[in-house]
């Protein structure tokens, strides 16, 4: 019953079975975990290998060593029996090492390889896994070498195994992210504790309470030996007095073969060889299927030995190991009951508590309370969560009036205020947006893109500043038109911030304003200013017309006269062929020169593209040389050979160029003083400023990247501080009232900031000014110059009715028109053109309508003719393109348009596309 060699067959089997292997085995794929991208092909072989091995074992087991008998042998020392390994045991113990020599090996790779949270990880399993493999050996040896119980080794053990198994059950749960409750952990701890202290508890008593029945045993043998040398030697002694506690009590006297048996008849053991007077040993050893447990003890001469029944030791101890281990659950169940309510009540409970508050902020009710029911540091944290409820929901009360002031504020902008996303979706449009733009709140719900609101190249530019590097915000302010839902515009200022979170580009978030009876004023003003322009250089436009009208009357009159003297003057073909050049070169200049002032002048929308700024000063340089006073020296410094690219509207900036050059001429002649020489050096030089830490220190609002600076210096009168700190002031000015509209520095300086770019000045009262304009360079190719048309006489058949009110322009035109094969009909004006075209349509092929007659203009003259024939060609012909009523008719259906003056080839080429049907 107490020692059933029963007890040893679940341990044999199970060891020998080999079902072992596949607890190994799972513990090595496992530890592949994080590096199967590496060692993914070993971990199948090892796992198909494990995993035939495992079964090849098991088989061989149940079939071949199994079915045999099992030999088994008692170890009194530990109390129990043991069966002896199978041969199939070896094998099984050479897999163990194999796969844990590849568990070794992985987390040895973990541990080097792997970085951050994988790396903390695989340090902490291999800690784990290295303690429980490490602590069996270790324990064993220490339990060896300082000869302790061995009861006490599996109470170690056990301890050790325990707490592993939590601490990887624990990594385990962490690394994974599975919801663990605060309360199942308590209880894990609680139970894993008292298993602990249970254990410890009943190992160490059960140790005490073995040592002190063995000391009884061990007193008994001294109250033996008391009686044998007081001299009772008679057995009726020693039955009455120790019979039933002991087997046997065997004195062996020196120099006597015979043994002295006071109890029993059991012959005296060898008796431990150099024991001392007085010493007691005990011994216990297996004899037969007997345990034999006896002490020995050296008393004179003489040695004693008494026996004592084994059954009766096992019976004492199993009773204390029955008590123990019932006491064990009792006190286990009632603590782990007791601790559970215990913390339910004072912490469990009020953390569920504290949990669902939590759940109920996460769903927004701000109105839940904790109940406070004690003043410890749960109660505390309660009590705190509360005025965190009750902080957060007067925060977000204000936070809603506030949103709800923005948004009324909002709605009574007049401006435009958008928010977008990434991909410039509009995720927000106040009531101005939807009011000035047309569209509607179902518009945006259904998706309204920011390309809806604006032109192809705009919205490219607002492409770009969504893509740039979030290193910050990048407010940028641009004007463009803002498209309506039912196809109108309007002309807007958009001032555009990236919407940055955590260095990642959100959206745009932004104001649009309403510009465009600002830009109408500001369109007017640079008119006046450009007419002011065109004033400053009425004197030099007039000396070069004249100049270029002398070209044309001399060379008329040589030709008359050499005509009226033919015969007499000897002259031949070649002579009038260099006056006809003569004239064709005046015609030319003075074509140029009208294009020049039509080109200040001219009222047009701001168009950026890639330009020269060498081109344009070259440009500047001719008006000057022709208008300006011929005391003024030009020292234009332009490097032909490298162009200095920038973005910019070339007709604005030449307008820059151009005011700059015509306040230094005036600087150096109308500004001087009477007795004063009227001339001085007016130098213009364009070069390249890199963006050093100088230039964005001096701009700091500059973009980090190179500028073109264009100088433009005089050696005039100059200006002191006081004029220097107004210079740019609109309507400011130290010239003559009657002289312009004193809003050009001020235009200059619009101008530049539109482009992006700075404006400074310095000036010595006497000595002269130096303006410099800085625009941002660009990298990009400028658009190629257009190639001229080849000089082609194209001619053709049909009748031309030809509306002119201009009697040279009639004769020359008629003429040409006969030379190219048509025959033409002249109508003088509007009217008699469309009385004509009324008899003769039938017969009429195209028409050259002038666009500026008495009695009917250009525009109606067309209207009339489209009644009568709506497939009527008409080719508009006027001196001055930049008419509104020329795009008009245009767009009515004429076929083209005919810059006055023109050439025999350009009026031939442009008739012959609208015969054609070529123009339009």
């Amino acid at each position: 019953i107490y020692f059933d060699h029963i007890s040893a067959y679940p341990l044999f089997y199970f060891h020998n079975s080999g079902a072992t292997v596949f607890g190994y085995l799972g513990l090595a794929v496992f530890s592949y975990d994080f590096i199967r991208p590496v060692f993914e092909r070993e971990r199948k072989v090892v796992f198909v290998i494990g995993m035939v091995a495992g079964f090849l074992m098991v088989l061989h087991a149940l079939f071949v060593e199994f079915p045999g008998p099992v030999r088994l042998s008692f170890n009194p020392v530990l109390d129990v029996y043991s069966a002896n390994p199978t041969p199939l045991r070896k094998y099984i113990i050479f897999v163990q090492v194999i796969l844990s020599l590849v568990v070794v090996k992985n987390m040895m790779y973990k541990v080097i390889g792997l970085r951050g949270d994988e790396r903390r990880f695989a340090v902490r399993m291999s800690f784990s896994i290295a303690t429980g493999i490490l602590s069996v050996p270790v324990v064993y040896t220490l339990v060896r070498l300082f000869n302790l119980e061995d009861s006490l080794a599996n109470t170690i053990l056990t301890f050790i195994a325990s707490l592993m198994i939590v601490y990887f059950f624990w990594l385990y749960i962490d690394r994974t992210k599975i919801r663990f409750l605060y309360s199942d952990k308590i209880r894990l701890i609680i139970l894993f504790l008292l298993m602990i202290i249970i254990s410890i508890i009943s190992s160490f008593t059960f140790l005490v309470y073995r040592e002190s029945y063995f000391q009884d045993l061990e007193n008994i043998i001294r109250n033996v030996e008391f009686d044998f040398r007081e001299g009772r030697l008679q057995p009726q002694y020693y039955e009455a007095r120790y019979g039933g506690v002991v087997e046997h009590v065997t004195v062996k006297r020196e120099g006597r073969n015979r043994n002295m048996h006071l109890l029993g008849f059991r012959e005296v053991l060898a008796a431990p060889a150099g024991m001392r007077e007085g010493e007691v040993r005990r011994d216990l050893f297996l004899s037969g299927e007997r345990v034999l447990l006896f002490y020995t003890m050296r008393s004179g001469p003489d040695i004693l030995q008494v026996g004592f029944p084994y059954i009766m030791y096992r019976k004492h101890m199993h009773k204390f190991v029955s008590v123990g281990f019932f006491l064990s659950i009792g006190i286990v169940i009632f603590l782990f009951s007791f601790l559970r309510v215990m913390i339910t009540v004072s912490l469990i409970n009020p953390m569920r508590g504290l949990l669902n508050g939590i759940e109920e902020l996460q769903k927004g009710n701000l109105n839940h309370s904790i109940e406070v029911a004690s003043l410890d540091e749960i109660g505390y944290i309660s009590d705190q969560f509360n005025f965190m409820v009750t902080d957060l929901r007067e925060r977000g009360e204000a936070i809603k009036w506030s949103e709800k002031r923005y948004r009324e504020l909002s709605a009574l902008l007049p401006d435009i205020i958008y928010e977008t996303d990434i991909h410039l979706n509009i995720t927000y449009l106040n009531e101005a947006g939807f009011s000035l733009t047309c569209f509607t709140a179902d518009d945006l719900a259904r998706g309204l893109a920011m390309s809806s609101l604006m032109e192809e190249g705009d919205y490219a530019m607002i492409k770009e500043l969504i893509s740039r590097e979030a290193d910050d915000s990048v407010i940028s302010i641009f004007t463009h038109r803002v498209k309506m839902q039912d196809g109108g515009y309007f002309f807007g200022e958009n001032n555009a911030a990236r919407i940055v979170t955590e260095g990642r580009v959100e959206g745009l978030r932004g104001i649009i304003r309403d510009v465009t009876e600002k830009m109408r004023l500001e369109q007017r003003l640079i008119q006046s200013q450009k007419m002011e322009i065109i004033g400053s250089l009425a004197g030099g436009i007039a000396h070069d017309f004249n100049n270029i009208l002398g070209g044309i009357v001399g060379s008329i009159s040589l030709m008359e006269f050499k005509l009226g003297s033919e015969g007499t003057c000897g002259c031949g073909p070649g002579e009038f062929n260099e006056d006809i050049a003569t004239m064709k070169l005046s015609a030319e200049r003075g074509m140029k020169m009208v294009e020049r002032i039509l080109g200040i002048s001219r009222r047009q929308r701001l168009d950026m593209e890639v330009v020269n700024l060498n081109r344009i000063a070259a440009h500047v340089r001719e008006i000057c040389r022709n208008t300006f006073d011929k005391k003024i020296e030009l020292d234009f410094r332009l490097d032909n050979e490298t162009p200095a690219l920038a973005i910019g509207d070339a007709t604005q900036l030449e307008q820059v160029l151009l005011n700059l050059c015509i306040n230094a001429h005036d600087a150096m002649t109308v500004m001087r003083r009477t007795h004063e020489e009227r001339r001085g050096t007016l130098s213009v030089r364009i070069e390249r400023v890199p963006a050093g830490t100088e230039f964005l220190t001096r701009f700091p609002d500059a973009a980090e990247i190179d500028h073109i600076r264009i100088v433009v210096s005089d050696s005039g009168v100059g200006m002191d501080s006081s004029i220097l700190d107004r210079v740019f002031d609109p309507f400011f000015t130290t010239k003559e009232e009657s002289r312009g509209t004193c809003l050009g520095l001020a235009m200059v300086y619009n101008i530049v900031k539109q482009h992006y770019g700075f404006i400074d000045v310095a000036s010595v009262v006497g000595d002269g000014t130096i303006f410099g304009v800085y625009l941002p360079s660009t990298d990009l190719p400028e658009k190629p110059a257009e190639a001229p048309d080849p000089i082609e006489h194209r001619t053709g058949k049909g009748t031309i009715l030809l509306v002119e009110d201009d009697p040279t322009i009639q004769r020359t035109c008629e003429k040409i028109l006969c030379i190219l094969g048509y025959d033409t009909i002249v109508a003088v004006d509007g009217q008699q053109g469309i009385d004509i075209f009324r008899e003769r349509h039938g017969e009429i092929d195209a028409v050259i309508l002038d666009m500026v007659m008495p009695k009917r203009s250009g525009k109606e003259t067309f209207i009339d003719l489209k009644k009568i024939d709506p497939s009527v060609r008409v080719l508009v012909s006027s001196g001055f393109r930049n008419d509104s009523r020329i795009d008009d008719v245009l767009r009515l259906g004429a076929k083209g348009f005919l810059q006055k003056p023109y050439t025999m080839a350009q009026l031939s080429k442009n008739l012959a596309d609208v015969m054609s049907g070529e123009a339009g």
